[in-house]
């Protein structure tokens, strides 16, 4: 079901750019606020209590077994290398992960390739999670979280995409090589004992992918510089969507 999740949502993007306006630029800067506090609000609210707590438990346990856990401190270098992952791989996306089009970066005709590559290993990463606790409450929420930025990503990578005026066999073949990474990178956790041994781990990598993504989105530069009330109300609106879905698989 997340996986599917995570395919549907995507390709929800990708009929979004089809079905909206050549220009839309408020539609996608709202969608992109909204996805980007749902981000910031779901790993505030859910995934840091998720990695903290589970620090807690490891160290009790520990002192148990007399056996070292993993610290509190530890995990929060995991979300600082989340972080700095994301910007690795916005190296090669070119930003497109909150709302960029560098057509400039890209040359018509070809696949553009470190950008697919960029936008699949995010997906492959902030996935990985998920399949390492797939019945857990937080994977449901993780998945609602990538979800919902899923569709601002489809539809600007999407859109990209039919602009570099490619034939439809390798239109398809890009951007389903694009949603097929996160079910790689769930069916890689739940295949490997070692990924679902270290799934607080990947949690916090996760959370250090969403902070540095939704700070990105919330923070950058606005038209003018203004204070906007409508993005305010998206932001809030994300916020308490991700309030009432708090905890709930």
């Amino acid at each position: 079901m997340h996986s599917l999740t995570l395919v549907l949502s995507a390709l929800g993007g990708a009929a979004v750019a089809l079905l909206l306006p050549s220009k839309s630029p408020l539609f996608l800067r709202l969608l992109l606020a909204f996805s980007g506090a749902y981000l910031l609000a779901t790993g505030v609210l859910d995934l840091l209590p998720h990695i903290y707590g589970s620090s807690e438990n490891s160290t009790q346990e520990a002192h148990h077994h007399l056996n070292p856990g993993h610290s509190g401190h530890e995990l929060g270098w995991f979300i600082l290398l989340g972080f700095l992952v994301q910007l690795l791989f916005e190296a090669l996306s070119q930003g497109v992960e909150h709302g960029h089009q560098h057509m400039e970066s890209v040359q018509a005709g070809r696949i553009p390739w470190p950008m697919l590559m960029g936008l699949s290993l995010h997906a492959l990463v902030e996935s990985l999670p998920i399949g390492a606790a797939p019945d857990s409450p937080e994977a449901g929420v993780l998945t609602r979280a990538i979800a919902v930025h899923n569709l601002p990503v489809g539809l600007v990578f999407f859109s990209l995409l039919r602009q570099l005026n490619l034939s439809v066999g390798t239109t398809a073949f890009s951007f389903g090589f694009f949603v097929l990474m996160a079910p790689l990178g769930i069916a890689l956790a739940g295949h490997f004992p070692i990924l679902q041994q270290a799934q607080p781990q990947l949690m916090a990598i996760t959370f250090g992918v969403f902070l540095h993504i939704s700070t990105v989105i919330l923070f950058e530069s606005s038209k003018g510089h203004g204070f906007n009330f409508i993005k305010l109300g998206v932001i809030l609106l994300a916020f308490a969507a991700a309030h009432f879905g708090h905890g709930h698989a």
